[in-house]
């Protein structure tokens, strides 16, 4: 389970404030919940191998007045190495704006490596 926090950007912003309405619009597009996709992957802090990284989808969500909190399964300390003293996880997780997955195009992906570069010792103008 991961607080609404985490979904600021994926859930349109009319229906952001309303937390039943935005948990409904959520398990409606298969984010959370049983039909749920894989939402990202994430990683432990200390890292100390792939078993410290894993994919994950969401159950539900809780209130953000819980601030950024995680819930993970109980499976989840055995499988990631984790302990009780002060982990930490990072998350990655696909791109969304005002509920609208972002995508790359394949002209996108052509273009990236065709920006210009600054060096390190030239400063932009203002």
């Amino acid at each position: 389970m991961l607080s609404l926090n985490f979904f600021k950007s994926v859930i349109p912003s009319d229906i952001y404030t309303d937390y039943n309405a935005a948990r409904q619009w959520l398990i409606d597009h298969n984010i959370i919940g049983d039909n749920a996709k894989p939402y990202g992957i994430g990683y432990r802090i200390p890292t100390q191998g792939m078993s410290s990284m894993f994919a994950f989808q969401v159950a539900d969500v809780l209130p953000e007045q819980q601030g950024d909190l995680i819930v993970v399964p109980r499976e989840f300390v055995a499988q990631t190495g984790s302990d009780f003293d002060v982990d930490k996880i990072f998350l990655a997780t696909f791109s969304y704006k005002n509920g609208v997955l972002e995508t790359a195009t394949d002209e996108d992906i052509k273009n990236w490596n065709k920006k210009p570069k600054t060096k390190k010792s030239e400063s932009p103008e203002n």
